[in-house]
């Protein structure tokens, strides 16, 4: 006698392997003729209001992460033989990405540390943290323009704020200053498991102090909250101060929070395992791809007076820089872009960041060249964005 069990076991195998091949069918719509996920054969293609196509964008950036890229370069020196140097690509979401965002993050915990640092006599404060969703209703359940629109929303959102400041500034003697008041920030989007946006954000604010009282034992509020709610229209919002005598240690805590979904390292989260990852942070990271979002964003004026390593002035200098952006005091050295080249066409391992050879590689003949640059420079021979 067969049980119903074994009856059902072929059936259930081949629902399951109609549904993998169905799956690879649809990302398989949306790859290159090298097999590789490219943005732009995918934005505007899908419909994330339907939970299948979120799940669908998750797959493509999961693919699309894992296939490594490198930069190659010609080293030209008048004084010595000419070598190629390999750079790891930067992706939204690798090891590469992980550095830099956590280089970049260290840089600013000092200064807000100098915000958070008012007059504990007068328990004032000039940092706050703030945390803003959007109310579904409020755009009629659309995900996509809500996600589409965030950014312009928050911006908003600061200019009301430094209005209702200014207007809460009555002594004449101030009105001048309050001329110079100026909101430094910190924000970084997070998508709900639901993948409706919201945004994480420590504001420091520039000649303008906030009145705090004690919460509970180790969380402090501010007295007007109202003004940071009427600013913000689009949904529910949450501050909290970052209270006077802040140690570099709980500014540490902070801005580790706003940062939870932007520089996880690559030995907390490595990408090699991206299917391993929680879907919250897929979601993310899935969805600001798709938009092509910025992660984070930190004002110019939390990174003053601090050895920046991607400073403004050494960006638009005309001095030779190497990959790091740091000057090389050796100017007859040339370093020429030859192209890109995918990790899977070389000896290379995703654990390799640089390499120099002395000879020409022999997979150099399948480097390829961006469609666009960032500098407004095109090539003719394209392989995808």
């Amino acid at each position: 006698m067969i049980s119903p069990l074994s009856q059902q076991t072929p059936s259930s195998s081949f629902s399951s392997e109609a549904s993998r091949d169905h799956e690879d069918y649809r990302i398989f719509q949306y790859v290159n003729d090298f097999e590789e996920v490219r943005l732009k054969l995918v934005k505007g293609k899908l419909d994330l209001n339907l939970p299948e196509d979120r799940d669908l964008c998750i797959k493509l950036y999961q693919k699309w992460v894992t296939d490594d890229n490198y930069m190659v370069l010609r080293k030209i020196d008048p004084r010595g033989p000419i070598e190629y140097q390999v750079c790891k690509a930067r992706k939204r979401g690798n090891d590469v990405d992980a550095y830099r965002i956590h280089r970049q993050l260290r840089i600013i915990k000092d200064s807000i540390v100098e915000y958070a640092q008012s007059n504990q006599r007068l328990r004032a404060t000039r940092a706050v943290h703030v945390t803003g969703t959007i109310d579904p209703r409020l755009v009629d359940n659309d995900l996509e323009y809500a996600w589409q629109y965030l950014g312009y929303w928050f911006n908003m959102f600061l200019a009301s704020l430094r209005k209702r400041c200014v207007r809460n500034i009555t002594l004449k003697e101030e009105k001048e200053k309050a001329k110079e008041l100026k909101i430094r920030v910190y924000r970084s989007w997070e998508s709900h498991g639901s993948g409706w946006p919201h945004f994480h954000a420590i504001l420091c604010f520039e000649g303008y102090s906030w009145t705090i009282f004690q919460d509970s034992k180790s969380r402090w509020r501010l007295n007007d909250k109202d003004t940071f709610q009427d600013a913000w229209s689009f949904g529910w919002i949450d501050v909290v101060a970052l209270t006077p005598g802040t140690t570099n240690k709980n500014v540490e805590k902070v801005v580790s929070y706003v940062s939870k979904y932007v520089g996880k390292g690559a030995t907390e989260m490595d990408y090699r395992h991206v299917e391993s990852w929680p879907r919250k942070r897929l979601l993310t990271e899935s969805l600001l791809w798709y938009f092509g979002k910025r992660s984070y964003s930190i004002s110019r004026g939390l990174l003053e007076g601090h050895d920046h390593p991607n400073d403004l002035k050494k960006r638009i200098s005309t001095i030779q820089t190497n990959i790091e952006g740091e000057c090389v005091p050796e100017l007859e050295i040339v370093w020429e872009f030859i192209g890109m080249v995918r990790g899977k066409d070389t000896e290379l391992d995703g654990y390799t960041w640089v390499k120099t050879y002395t000879d020409p590689p022999d997979w150099l003949d399948l480097c390829w060249k961006p469609c666009r640059s960032y500098v407004g420079t095109c090539w003719m021979n394209t392989w995808g964005s």
